[in-house]
């Protein structure tokens, strides 16, 4: 497999990050859920990522998911559904977690990866500020090195101040 040229993902990168806050002007009516989807499917589908899903922190502590990419059968969004540790782990580290195809993967991770059908995962905190909002978390089908952690965490900063100008 031919090696990315990262100039050329970066570049591509920005230009769909710069999109972003066109979608959350021209939506105010529309609902969280759809927004969400919208913001989700437009920088997945524009950055080549097949499949995303929001996971949010509800009022019992519970992640749930609320929009996912592809919009799934029945509306159900737990077809991708890395295990409620996992993403726990995500929040309280701050950190992403990126989950890639190899033997010494963890067993829990090639589990994971068998399910969705991806050669990686990457999962980033949606915050604004101090405040932990959930988990952003994408697969694809070819190996996303780290040239992708930066962008997937701005999309989910987005995520972020989508939720924050959601609640004003």
């Amino acid at each position: 497999m031919r090696k990315p040229n990262v100039a050329a993902l970066y570049e591509a990168q920005l230009s769909i990050l710069a999109t972003l806050p066109e979608i959350v002007r021209r939506t105010p009516s529309d609902s969280l859920e759809t927004t969400l989807s919208d913001l989700l499917g437009r920088c997945l589908s524009a950055a080549g990522l097949p499949r995303g899903v929001i996971f949010l922190i509800d009022g019992d502590s519970q992640l749930i998911p609320r929009a996912a990419f592809p919009s799934t059968p029945n509306g159900s969004l737990s077809e991708f559904a890395p295990s409620a540790d996992l993403l726990r782990t995500v929040i309280a580290n701050e950190e992403p977690l990126r989950v890639v195809a190899s033997p010494t993967a963890a067993p829990l991770h090639r589990d994971l990866l068998q399910q969705v059908g991806a050669k990686s995962i990457l999962m980033v905190p949606v915050s604004t500020g101090t405040e932990r909002l959930g988990v952003l978390a994408v697969s694809s089908d070819q190996v996303m090195g780290e040239e992708w952690i930066n962008f997937v965490k701005a999309v989910g900063h987005q995520i972020g101040h989508v939720l924050v100008f959601a609640r004003a």
